[in-house]
């Protein structure tokens, strides 16, 4: 358990670079817009209580980085994890393409995740072909699918509420308090061109 007695849940956020995933993150902690779109380095996480059906659940949500020289260190923030969120945007066909790479690198490293939402991120822009590509990849795999927009503030409280639902109804809530939530301190690149902003 907590500090204040509320069990923990692991959340990964995962995608490609500039779907959105920190903007997201950094909306839902800060209720802020991240303008600046800063690219992650690593991973960072945040902690936010979230109450659903009278129970609460401190979702430890963790920002991945999506460039591709980071890859080779996301499976380890994937241990522990409760859940898993694919996030890709409207303005990315690449984003969505991948999507079933993103999908095989849990699958190889945390199989038992069992709750996983696809979220198609920046859906304020118009791209009706690329939602109904994310809604089929969803729908293939049997994944919960929400459209969020962090600009423009919609369902990004939605989405995080339905995660800590499903978790909830697919976890033994008894056996949270070992979730293994704790960050995992990696060396940081000295570089100031990226940051986290979680």
């Amino acid at each position: 358990m907590t500090e204040q007695g509320i069990p923990p849940a692991k959340v990964i956020m995962m995608g490609e670079s500039s779907v959105g995933k920190t903007s997201i993150v950094y909306k839902f902690s800060r209720d802020q817009y991240d303008e600046a779109g800063t690219p992650t380095i690593g991973a960072c996480y945040i902690t936010k209580i979230v109450e659903v059906d009278n129970k609460k659940l401190a979702l430890h949500v963790w920002d991945t980085a999506g460039q591709e020289r980071f890859r080779s260190i996301i499976p380890m923030y994937l241990r522990g994890s409760l859940a898993v969120i694919f996030v890709c945007s409207a303005d990315s066909p690449e984003s969505i393409d991948k999507l079933n790479e993103w999908r095989e690198v849990v699958i190889t490293n945390q199989p038992e995740t069992k709750v996983n939402f696809v979220v198609f991120n920046k859906f304020d822009i118009n791209s009706p072909d690329l939602e109904q590509k994310a809604v089929e990849f969803a729908q293939s795999h049997g994944y919960s699918f929400i459209k969020t927009s962090a600009k423009e503030n919609i369902n990004i409280i939605n989405l995080f509420e339905a995660v800590a639902k499903k978790i909830l109804e697919n976890t033994d809530i008894s056996k949270l308090e070992s979730s293994p939530a704790l960050p995992i301190k990696v060396a940081q690149p000295k570089k100031k061109e990226s940051s986290c902003n979680c």
